[in-house]
């Protein structure tokens, strides 16, 4: 079985609203061949608001949560557990990614013998690991931890839960950059990197769109777009696209 899995908390309207078109635009390529699934603070709220058909957990639902922690980075996205089911595939994504065309390389990935697949960063720097950064080779892979597949029999649970056991004793509130998390699955992935279990989305189609300067004005090439920042000013500019496939309105009202 298929699921891909997003992760909400201190929602607002405006992250249902993204949610709402992300999964509607992997529902729109995988259908009833997967499971959509959402892990929130606020299932009933969670409920009320988001456009589309999709199971809802709370995170206090489940024994383990251990990631389900208040911090300023974004660790809460693998609560409650980082995998489910051993011999399925799972994909977790950021509510801010949306496909625009169909994802042949993430097909190919579910069939394929590789462990891991994930998104890249558009450049090589070591900020965007926080500090997990000056740890790095200098020969790293520069993932982006917003869209990470494992696939059947591959786990990264042990790994990340050592790191992310090892961040949590190691680097005190003060310390805390926002990117430590995304520094984190990347220090738990380097292993599986270094063995060749890993594949990574081809940055020409897969990849973030915002900030960057000069801005992405044509995306009629990208299968997926990550449109980051806190305003999300990427998925406005490109809401008529998105909509070609979610299917949904392009207004919260």
């Amino acid at each position: 079985m298929i699921r891909f899995h997003w992760s909400l908390w201190n929602a607002t309207k405006e992250s249902f609203f993204l949610l709402s078109h992300s999964i509607a635009t992997f529902k729109y390529f995988w259908g009833s061949e997967a499971r959509y699934v959402v892990f929130t603070d606020a299932k009933e709220i969670a409920e009320q608001n988001l456009l589309v058909d999709v199971e809802i957990f709370q995170y206090d639902e489940f024994d383990t949560s251990i990631y389900s922690i208040n911090a300023l980075s974004t660790w809460k996205k693998w609560a409650p557990k980082c995998k489910f089911d051993q011999k399925g595939v799972e994909f977790h994504v950021d509510i801010d990614m949306f496909l625009l065309q169909e994802p042949q390389e993430i097909m190919d990935f579910i069939i394929s013998e590789k462990k891991f697949l994930c998104l890249l960063e558009n450049f090589k720097e070591k900020w965007p690991y926080g500090n997990f950064g000056n740890k790095l080779p200098k020969n790293f892979v520069p993932i982006n931890a917003g869209f990470l597949g494992q696939n059947r029999n591959a786990d990264l649970s042990q790994s990340l839960l050592e790191t992310f056991q090892w961040w949590y004793l190691n680097i005190y509130s003060s310390m805390e950059k926002y990117h430590d998390e995304q520094g984190g699955v990347l220090w738990a992935l380097l292993e599986y990197i270094d063995r060749g279990h890993v594949a990574f989305l081809p940055n020409e189609r897969y990849r973030n769109v915002s900030p960057f300067d000069p801005p992405v004005e044509d995306v009629s090439k990208l299968c997926l777009i990550h449109t980051t920042c806190s305003e999300h000013p990427a998925f406005y500019k490109y809401i008529d696209r998105i909509r070609k496939i979610s299917g949904l309105p392009g207004n919260r009202d």
